[in-house]
């Protein structure tokens, strides 16, 4: 604020100034008003100056810095880890049915009836079936698809889809020696599902016995 006072100004009187100022900076700030007499306006010099300025402070706040959060700290490596583990895969639920008829005739041929199916909910993978041959049987005719391995007839059958099922057929010749009842259990397994087992026994008649020598004495 600059510029020039009353050209009289009378003992005892005064004049207020206003002004404004924008403060860019922050801090303590200092301003200073000073008022003097035009040279040749009076006849008698002033007989002290050290009244004639007047200073003024003001402390201008500075606003807070943004503050930056903190990187998020990192997990420890247990905690990476499981993070890291995928959620398994669902697993597939497989059953397995055999059927034989109870009674058979030594020499002839036993019929069996394997169902196979996968109960869900996922896709049954890498499906294996086996069928242990008992003894006092042979095999009529090689099954298709099958292949013996240690006296178990053996069939890969792929991937099985939920509620999908397969049927097998094997033929078996009973021996007229060995046993009067034949079981034999047949078992399926996936890559994703458990083994389960199904057994048929069928009762065969018409044996061979053997002679036995007559005592006499």
């Amino acid at each position: 604020l600059q510029g020039e006072a009353p050209a009289t100004l009378a003992p005892g009187a005064s004049v207020t100034y206003q002004g404004t100022r924008t403060l860019t900076t922050c801090g303590l700030d200092t301003n200073t008003a000073t008022v003097a007499l035009r040279r040749g306006s009076v006849t008698l010099a002033e007989t002290s100056t050290a009244n004639n300025s007047a200073s003024a402070q003001v402390t201008v706040a500075c606003p807070p810095a943004a503050l930056t959060p903190p990187p998020p700290a990192a997990a420890p490596p247990a905690q990476a880890a499981a993070a890291a583990v995928r959620p398994r895969p669902a697993r597939a639920r497989l059953s397995i049915t055999k059927r034989a008829p109870r009674r058979v005739v030594a020499g002839q041929v036993v019929r069996y009836r394997i169902t196979v199916a996968n109960r869900g909910p996922a896709i049954a993978r890498g499906v294996r079936l086996s069928d242990a041959v008992p003894d006092a049987m042979g095999v009529r005719l090689m099954p298709a698809g099958a292949r013996l391995q240690g006296g178990a007839l053996v069939w890969q059958l792929g991937t099985l889809r939920p509620g999908q099922r397969r049927t097998i057929l094997l033929e078996l010749r009973a021996a007229a020696q060995g046993a009067p009842v034949r079981c034999n259990v047949a078992a399926v397994s996936a890559r994703n599902a458990a083994q389960v087992q199904a057994r048929a026994c069928s009762r065969v008649s018409g044996l061979d016995r053997p002679d036995i020598p007559e005592v006499t004495g």
